[in-house]
């Protein structure tokens, strides 16, 4: 009878044993009951029940996921057009010349304050859209040379043409804000002439109606006087 017991007890080990930890009691293992470390760290005996598993914490919230627009294929954040610099007051007839070679062009103007004659916005440059024919720009009468990177041409991003573009009128002309006329006193930086960029007092008008401003030059105060109203700007604080 015992040993029967024993027969048992061992064939049963060795069913459990398959997929199993190795037991160190080996043949004297006496599973569920057995005390080896390997095999109560790996398996809960049935009177003690299921292991909890450990607390996971919650995953924070996702924002949602916005579908991303697809740019057309063969967009580019750069334009067909391209920067040229022209001779000095011949932004026009540089603009004349590229027309006649079958190239679209864009000289942004502004109508000067007083004159009211149009004057270009950036001077001494050109907008050109030559598309594969941008080599005979350098030919062109009028045209100095291209803006390049290189040797190729730096071509103007499209939020650049399309700003400009917006705000001017079929004629190029660009409508820009009106300029506050200063206060007596005020601080104004000179725009035009040889004293462009230094920075002086609003001192009003003289009796011929020109505008005044006063500069601290060496000690002591100089008084320059301009026909126009563009020809000063106010210096933000």
């Amino acid at each position: 009878m015992a040993h029967k017991s024993k027969r048992l007890r061992r064939d049963r080990y060795e069913t459990l044993r398959q997929g199993d930890v190795e037991c160190s009691l080996d043949r004297h293992c006496v599973w569920p009951d057995c005390t080896c470390p390997k095999r109560a760290s790996t398996e809960a005996s049935p009177d003690q029940g299921a292991i909890d598993a450990p607390e996971v914490p919650d995953a924070p919230p996702t924002a949602p996921k916005l579908k991303r627009r697809r740019r057309p294929k063969g967009w580019s954040p750069l334009s067909d057009w391209v920067l040229v610099r022209t001779k000095t007051r011949q932004e026009n007839w540089a603009a004349q010349n590229c027309r006649q070679q079958d190239m679209e062009t864009f000289l942004p103007r502004y109508m000067e304050p007083g004159s009211g004659v149009p004057r270009a916005l950036f001077p001494g440059y050109l907008f050109v859209r030559p598309l594969d024919r941008w080599r005979k720009l350098r030919s062109t009468y009028g045209v100095i040379d291209i803006v390049s990177r290189g040797d190729q041409p730096e071509y103007v991003p499209k939020a650049v043409m399309t700003a400009l573009r917006r705000n001017a009128d079929k004629q190029g002309i660009v409508t820009l804000p009106k300029q506050r006329k200063p206060e007596m006193g005020e601080a104004v930086e000179i725009k035009i002439g040889a004293w462009q960029g230094f920075k002086g007092l609003y001192d009003g008008l003289d009796d011929q109606g020109r505008i005044q401003v006063l500069l601290s030059m060496f000690g002591r105060n100089v008084v320059l006087k301009f026909k126009r109203q563009s020809s000063i700007q106010v210096v933000n604080a």
